[in-house]
């Protein structure tokens, strides 16, 4: 299957962006390969919530570590123009050639609906992403551009600074069609909602468009909160309820208040568990990785909720990463 990647979430709901840099500069240091944050207007929950533009921060992020390949986990056409996206991730090639990585999706309403931006059906808004994947793509081949779609148009568009290197760009998916959008368009796929079924749909197509599947990305978010107290480590977690309600991918909720609120009122604790690793030893993380790994998946984006993150990138870098280093080989 060839290597595997294990990547550090930098939440920009849950951290300032300036911890957040220091969180990434720790990964770094400890191990980890690829940094992906979060592109939300509105974070997922209110209280003690933050909210930080991802484009910004993964410019300070790629100027501020060595070599870490900086990217989305995702970007959506809710309130970008698809050249817009284009420009500013061939501008941040342009600087930090080779280390960064788009990732696209179709949205949620928490980008749209504070912005007065209708919230479009689904259908509507896998219409949106494949119009965004088609003036991506043609825009960063070079030239002239003209584009007529549904959502979006390009008129005599160029792009005048393109990126030095091919940029990859992850499509996340979450059913039949939008892995055949990352198979069709995009050279790997983000496995968030639609898990293992939408990562192997999303293989077959690439193959069937004659793309190398060993070489396709499989990117899982891997959902995790380590600390010696167990119900500290699972209580840390509850910030992240509202995600884990039914259908809220596709729900025109944008208020975050309101999205704490049903989170705290309908998610339960086992329910967490059922999701979340809650460990008391960093080394019980090895296995449920290890386990994505044995499923397809062969980037590996670790997303922690630990009450102290500073003792958690330190510990993982230290006893989790020599472990995973020989996992695909």
């Amino acid at each position: 299957m060839g290597r595997i990647e294990i990547g550090y979430w930098a939440a920009q709901e849950e951290h300032s962006p300036s911890q957040l840099l220091s969180n990434v500069a720790a990964a770094e240091r400890s191990g980890f390969e690829s940094v992906f944050t979060s592109d939300h207007f509105m974070p997922w929950f209110d209280t003690r919530a933050h909210g930080g533009f991802a484009w910004t921060f993964l410019a300070a992020c790629a100027a501020t570590t060595q070599k870490i390949k900086v990217g989305t986990g995702v970007t959506a056409p809710d309130r970008y123009h698809p050249a817009l996206i284009a420009q500013a991730f061939a501008t941040l090639d342009d600087m930090f050639p080779g280390r960064v990585v788009l990732g696209l999706g179709a949205g949620e309403a928490m980008n749209s609906t504070p912005l007065g931006i209708d919230f479009p059906s689904p259908g509507q808004r896998e219409q949106r992403l494949k119009e965004t994947l088609e003036i991506v793509t043609r825009l960063w081949s070079g030239g002239y551009q003209d584009y007529s779609g549904f959502f979006y148009r390009l008129f005599n568009a160029k792009l005048y600074t393109p990126p030095k290197a091919k940029i990859p760009i992850f499509v996340a998916a979450g059913g039949k069609h939008s892995a055949d959008l990352a198979g069709t368009y995009g050279d790997g796929v983000i496995g968030f909602s639609g898990g293992k079924d939408a990562m192997k749909a999303a293989v077959e197509a690439a193959k069937n468009r004659g793309k190398d599947g060993d070489r396709f990305g499989r990117m899982i978010e891997f959902k995790c909160s380590y600390d010696r107290d167990y119900q500290r480590a699972l209580d840390s977690t509850r910030v992240w309820t509202s995600t884990m309600l039914k259908g809220i991918l596709a729900s025109d909720l944008a208020d975050p208040r309101k999205l704490q609120e049903r989170g705290d009122r309908e998610v339960t604790d086992k329910e967490i568990e059922s999701v979340w690793s809650i460990v008391t030893d960093v080394d019980d993380l090895v296995k449920p990785i290890g386990e994505l790994t044995e499923e397809g998946f062969n980037v590996v984006v670790v997303h922690s909720a630990s009450p102290d993150e500073a003792s958690f990138i330190e510990e993982f870098g230290r006893r989790v990463l020599p472990q995973l280093k020989g996992v695909g080989h």
